[in-house]
């Protein structure tokens, strides 16, 4: 049985294919839409090209194998079925899967991490009287049909408490739904659609006065359905958690972390030894009541400074919260006109960086924050915009008491309306992004993708390097240029990694700043909404990790060759010239190529040219010593395109370059011979050099009873002449390879004389 650990992150590499690799996987939904920490759960994972799957990718610790006891599992495309287990400790939440296969990597699939048992649902429970029948606690695993409404009924006990919640977009489904809670009777008793925290999955808490038979009904508000409009239906009693205040903790300490949300009353605060600074990106933190049926989940960061707690009440100028920078600052909006107030001492030219989190982190909070001197003037203000919570960065012009001033844009409030200002020191920098998230590559291969920029303060150049790689990867374009802000990356993979491997790699910039090192991961959080755009907030723990997919060899799309498969070069001229031919073997390839010449004797060069537009031919010009010995040398010609982004080299390996005196004949018959009859010979003529002398052709051999002019003059400005042969009536029948004539002429005043290669001439009636 083989066991294979997927630990999340960077470590090593593995992935799949890219480029003309239409037949790369997909997935389209997995069946449960959960795995269980601590648990062992079959995992059948559905979409395309799914046959022959060398293995998944997570990006949580889990150990896999393919299923056994399934008839054909692994053979089919459009499933394959996983034995998963995962850690008791893992967190629950969401995480990512990827499956690869001999052609490429996979889309990258949330799924849940969820300790409540699952249940599946019922085809037919389109009606409140074919309600599909379920024991509570559970999670339903659903899909919604177009037009169609799914209902569940279930008994309670009077006095039960409910906590409902559909889980959709928040991982990934086309859903917009929305829950209502009714009675035995179809009367409406709760009802639930979109949520300031969890987005358009909506969630309900109800406690039942009087036990009996009730039901929960799911639909999508536009009423549409199908294999994308997936949802996961938990049902129980459990937090429906929110928000974790404060926010964050610093790294190395114990944390202390209140709940807030709908259904957590009788959560106690939890206490949390926070790991090392990772970057302040969000981590998973499972929260359970005692007697609960399953978890709710938060998301909370880790920071290196220290943490600062705002002091109610801090509305005021007069009782504003005094802090020391660095550090990070929580704090809640109480009411719906709340706003909080910080003081802090800086020096002059200091800067300080102030960067809002809240919705990121869970919080419905949209951030406003001011800057002001301790009179009350502006300096700087800042609202959260997009999928970025707002970013001050100021230099300060002398020393004082300053302060920031935060309020809700939109003047809401409330228990869940926390949020987070990390104040660092503001130093020169940059950040980095990645245009695409994942890549299919062929094996051998070269990705491309564009890497930008945001400088803070710095404008020289970046370098650009790849983390969690092996040795061969070859890069090019890795540097952004000074006062450039993009680069298109290329990254060429040895062919050692073979087909069916997924490498996750990080793209990582560094400079050097006053006399310092900066480094930043290119992160590819915005590259996966553009793939997932219904999640409002991705896993932060798949940030700046880039899927690569090592797949087939890419196809071959040119081919070269020479005339004869010989080059020649003649005595005495010191220069020649031949063509390599072009063959395109893929329609779409239009691009030049380039061709070279390798393993020249001494003394020789060789420039290449394109004959046509087309560039169907290379006219490549050699040149070299005048007086060699005739002799055979081998040449290499390597043709080097690219198509698709990848690169391809053609070489003809071992091409005789032979070195010919300055003449050439060659001979050649328009057919038989009948005895007493004549046929036409031709006699061709190839001059090298400028000279172009007379050349005087006479007759070494040919068969018995064929006769010809004894001699004949080729003129200077001509290489062909046409000579009748003539066979005398007794001339024997057969084939005779022994017709040979003889060529004569002047180069730069030696005696040149060749003979060409032996003609078949045939004699029959």
């Amino acid at each position: 049985m083989k066991w294979q650990w997927c630990i999340s992150l960077v470590a090593s590499l593995a992935l799949v294919p890219g480029t003309l690799l239409a037949q790369a996987p997909k997935i389209t939904h997995t069946k449960p839409l959960a795995l269980a920490p601590g648990q062992t759960v079959d995992l059948t994972i559905f979409g395309e090209n799914l046959a022959e799957s060398t293995g998944v990718w997570t990006d949580f610790p889990a150990k896999w194998e393919l299923a056994p006891g399934i008839e054909n599992n692994g053979k089919l495309a459009n499933q394959v079925t996983y034995r998963f287990t995962t850690p008791r400790n893992v967190q629950v939440g969401f995480g990512a899967v990827r499956i690869t296969t001999g052609q490429g990597t996979s889309n990258l699939k949330l799924i849940m991490l969820d300790d409540l048992s699952t249940t599946f649902e019922q085809a037919e429970n389109r009606s409140l009287e074919s309600a599909h029948e379920i024991s509570i606690p559970t999670a339903v695993d659903g899909q919604c049909d177009e037009r169609v409404y799914d209902y569940y009924s279930f008994q309670v006990e009077a006095g039960q408490t409910l906590s409902a919640e559909v889980v959709a977009q928040r991982m990934g489904s086309l859903m917009d739904p929305d829950l209502s809670l009714m009675d035995s009777m179809g009367q409406e008793l709760n009802y639930a659609d979109d949520d300031p925290c969890t987005g358009a999955d909506g969630r309900l808490v109800h406690q039942f006065e009087t036990a009996g038979r009730y039901a929960i009904r799911v639909k999508d508000v536009r009423h549409r359905g199908g294999v994308g409009y997936v949802y996961r239906l938990r049902l129980g009693r459990f937090p429906l958690a929110s928000v974790a205040y404060p926010l964050g903790g610093q790294s190395g300490s114990v944390a202390t972390f209140s709940i807030a949300g709908p259904a957590v009353s009788g959560l106690s605060p939890v206490n949390v030894l926070m790991p090392d600074a990772s970057g302040q990106l969000p981590m998973f933190l499972s929260v359970r009541y005692p007697g609960a049926d399953g978890s709710g989940y938060v998301a909370v960061v880790t920071g290196s400074n220290t943490e600062t707690l705002e002091v109610e009440p801090n509305d005021q100028a007069e009782n504003a919260t005094t802090v020391t920078v660095p550090c990070a600052i929580n704090g809640r909006f109480n009411g719906p006109e709340d706003r909080d107030l910080f003081q802090f001492e800086v020096k002059k030219g200091q800067r300080l960086l102030f960067r809002g989190r809240a919705r990121d982190l869970g919080s419905p909070s949209d951030l406003y924050m001011r800057l002001s001197k301790s009179d009350g003037a502006q300096l700087a203000e800042i609202e959260d915009s997009g999928s970025h919570e707002g970013l001050i960065d100021y230099t300060f012009p002398e020393d004082g008491t300053y302060r920031l001033t935060i309020e809700d844009l939109f003047h809401f409030g409330g228990e869940e309306n926390v949020y987070r200002v990390e104040v660092e020191w503001s130093k020169p920098g940059f950040t980095l992004a990645l245009e695409g998230e994942s890549f299919n590559v062929p094996c051998g291969g070269t990705l491309v993708t564009k890497v930008t920029s945001v400088r803070r303060h710095f404008e020289g150049p970046i370098e650009l390097y790849v983390e969690g790689t092996h040795d061969g990867l070859k890069l090019e374009g890795q540097v952004i240029p000074e006062k450039k802000n993009e680069t298109q990356l290329k990254l060429t993979l040895p062919s050692s990694h073979e087909p069916g491997q997924m490498l996750a790699l990080k793209v990582v910039g560094r400079a050097k700043i006053d006399d310092e090192e900066f480094i930043q991961t290119a992160g590819t959080l915005d590259a996966i909404r553009k793939v997932i755009p219904t999640v409002i907030r991705p896993p932060h723990s798949l940030d700046g990790v880039v899927a690569v997919g090592v797949g087939p060899v890419f196809p071959s799309f040119f081919e070269l060759s020479v005339d004869d498969g010989t080059v020649n070069f003649p005595q005495l001229v010191g220069a020649s010239s031949y063509r390599v031919k072009l063959k395109r073997l893929n329609d779409g390839f239009k691009e030049p190529i380039s061709v070279a010449i390798e393993g020249l004797p001494e003394g020789f060069s060789a420039e290449v040219k394109p004959v046509d537009k087309g560039e169907a031919e290379y006219e490549v010009i050699q040149k070299g010593p005048e007086s060699l010995p005739e002799g055979v040398h081998e040449i290499r010609i390597v043709g080097t395109g690219t198509f698709q982004n990848q690169t391809q080299k053609v070489v003809l390996e071992k091409v005789p370059l032979k070195v010919i005196k300055p003449l050439f004949v060659a001979l050649t018959l328009d057919g038989p011979i009948a005895p007493g009859n004549q046929q036409i010979a031709k006699i061709q003529i190839t001059r090298f050099g400028e000279e172009k002398n007379p050349v005087t052709v006479r007759w070494k051999d040919g068969p018995a009873g064929v006769v010809a002019p004894i001699q004949l003059t080729v003129p200077g400005d001509k290489n062909e002449l046409e000579v009748p042969l003539q066979a005398a009536p007794d001339a024997p029948h057969g084939i005779f390879d022994n017709l040979v004539a003889v060529a004569s002429t002047q180069v730069k005043g030696q005696e040149i004389t060749v003979e060409s290669s032996p003609t078949q001439v045939e004699i029959k009636p």
